[in-house]
């Protein structure tokens, strides 16, 4: 019987990232992370987590591709632009919702 993992990622912004990828670094060459199901993440580890879930599925792409962004220092703005061009905006502005009816200002009568 094989047991399916649970992992936890704790906070602490590029310093957490760092720590956190050489936990993933250990789980892989254990081959455990096939068997890890959950993953929970604050700041810097939810960060690494995101970046495993959607990120490359092979590993030793993944590790060179966060480590690239560690070195690079975390520069989201210019990442995001790169990874992803500008999506197109609407035409037209949403109209307002409308208030609902307990809300809606008191007339005088």
């Amino acid at each position: 019987m094989t047991r399916t993992l649970g992992l936890a990622l704790s906070g602490g912004g590029s310093r957490a990232v760092a720590f956190h990828l050489g936990c993933l670094r250990a789980l892989n060459d254990r081959d455990l992370l096939d068997r890890i199901r959950v993953v929970s993440g604050i700041s810097g580890g939810s960060l690494l987590a995101a970046l495993w879930a959607y990120g490359p599925s092979d590993f030793a792409d993944f590790d060179a591709r966060t480590t690239d962004l560690l070195r690079r220092g975390l520069n989201w703005t210019s990442h995001a632009r790169r990874s992803n061009p500008p999506r197109p905006c609407a035409t037209s502005p949403r109209p307002p919702a409308p208030a609902p009816a307990d809300c809606s200002p008191a007339t005088a009568a």
